[in-house]
């Protein structure tokens, strides 16, 4: 716990609480309150031998009388603090109890406020800020799932913005107070503690499953109040508001949230989907791990997107703008056609199977072609319709115009491998491309498709049968 805008001496005595100067175990030394609350008071102290400043929180003696189970409540939340490793949870160093009964926890001071506080003094914050509290938010309640516990009261409030020894923002998570801890069964060892933690939490960010009934929640529980605080620190307001308890509650249950672009239209769209999924209704929509959910707003909290920019002008394949089209297309397009021509050709010769005898010499005109003509077995040649996508290499124009036309005459697969072949270093730059020396005509021929036959000057068989 640490200092916030509201430190000040301790002008009121509460019976049973210590007072400025005063001692706590012969320890402690009582210097200030720093925080109030209905059920505990914080104050900063100091520790005697050692010197360091410290953060105490004490159970109001009227709270330890009026409800018992707080007092394990209190002790709960001390051994779940301890038992988590993570730098992103405030340390707790000692607990102990006043002489009136009422018990205290020892925790490590930190300079800074809540996120709340910081809401309410700036505003909404920036998107890379907001992204970099809730994954380090996630650092720590990661490893409180890890361990069986369930926080159940995340809000900005129990978010501590603090600074590290260098400088950099860093978050402490605070209050796991009325969190749920299950046992290796999967069952809350403590039930009596949280059978009526449904009226527990902080309304507005509870999931609702939560709000239905607090003891069948899991970790994705957890997901929903990080969502409802991402949200609320882009935007400076919950998602879900309510005159009442009762239509508040409606509202998480039943309503869909705004969307986060209709209140802060300069966060990025796929930003406001890590929101709305956080939001699912269903937790098995959600993001199943708050791991998961790090691991998405990483990237914002890196600086690495531009405000509401649509995400198809980033999605598209940057590449293509700088390959040189015009070499491609020289060998495709042709390629292209061949394919097309032999196609139709096909078609042509499957057809005139079924007509009648009298339409015979148009038939053998296509299927019988002369020995020069573009064969069957060319539809077969592979089209380089891969190769305008990457910059990988390619073969040369000469290669490839020989590849197409290896069942075709032999005198133009001749003329095809004439050409100067360019080496393996220079296939794949359009430099060795454009300088390639161009191919004789009969290579020509080979790129480019026959012209079909006229069907008036095809050669019958049937008249030389005759």
């Amino acid at each position: 716990m640490g200092a916030g805008a509201d430190e000040r001496d301790l002008e009121q005595t509460i019976p049973g609480v210590p007072r400025a100067g005063e001692r706590i175990d012969d320890k402690y030394e009582i210097e200030t309150v720093i925080g109030e609350g209905a059920m505990g008071i914080v104050f900063v102290a100091r520790h005697l031998k050692l010197g360091e400043k410290v953060a105490i929180k004490v159970l109001r003696p009227e709270v330890v009388r009026s409800a018992p189970t707080l007092v394990q409540r209190f002790l709960r939340e001390a051994r779940a603090a301890i038992s988590i490793r993570s730098a992103h949870v405030v340390r707790v160093m000692d607990v102990g109890t006043l002489p009136v009964g009422a018990p205290f926890m020892v925790m490590e001071y930190l300079e800074g406020s809540d996120l709340q506080a910081v809401l309410q003094r700036e505003g909404p914050l920036p998107i890379a800020d907001a992204a970099t509290y809730v994954v380090q938010a996630c650092d720590a309640i990661a490893e409180a799932h890890a361990r069986g516990i369930v926080h159940r009261d995340l809000k900005p409030a129990n978010l501590f913005l603090t600074r590290r020894f260098d400088g950099a923002p860093w978050i402490k998570v605070l209050d796991f107070g009325i969190s749920k801890a299950a046992g290796a069964d999967g069952v809350d060892p403590d039930v009596s503690l949280t059978q009526t933690a449904a009226i527990l939490g902080s309304p507005a960010y509870m999931s609702p499953e939560q709000v239905r009934n607090a003891k069948a929640v899991d970790g994705r529980a957890d997901v929903w109040s990080l969502g409802v605080i991402l949200y609320k620190l882009l935007a400076n307001q919950a998602p879900f508001e309510g005159g009442t308890f009762s239509s508040l509650c409606a509202a998480i249950v039943a309503d869909d949230p705004a969307p986060i672009r209709e209140q802060r239209p300069d966060v990025p769209p796929m930003l406001a989907t890590i929101v709305e999924r956080c939001l699912a209704k269903k937790p098995e929509a959600r993001f199943q791990r708050v791991e998961d959910l790090a691991a998405a707003l990483q990237p914002f909290a890196a600086g690495d997107f531009e405000p509401a920019g649509p995400e198809t002008e980033r999605s598209a394949p940057e590449p293509l703008a700088e390959q040189p089209a015009a070499e491609p297309t020289t060998v495709d397009r042709p390629r292209r056609r061949l394919a097309l021509w032999l196609g139709l050709a096909a078609v042509a010769a499957a057809a005139a199977i079924a007509v009648p005898l009298t339409s015979r010499s148009r038939v053998d005109g296509v299927s019988a072609p002369p020995p020069a003509s573009a064969p069957p077995t060319t539809a077969s040649a592979p089209l380089p319709t891969a190769a305008p996508l990457g910059p990988a290499p390619r073969p040369g124009i000469a290669t490839t115009a020989t590849t197409a036309t290896t069942a075709t005459t032999a005198t133009s697969a001749t003329a095809a491998t004439s050409a100067p072949r360019p080496s393996p270093s220079t296939q794949a730059h359009p430099a060795a491309i454009k300088s390639a020396p161009k191919p004789s005509a009969p290579s020509a021929s080979v790129l480019q498709p026959p012209p079909p036959p006229a069907p008036s000057k095809a050669p019958d068989p049937l008249e030389h049968a005759q």
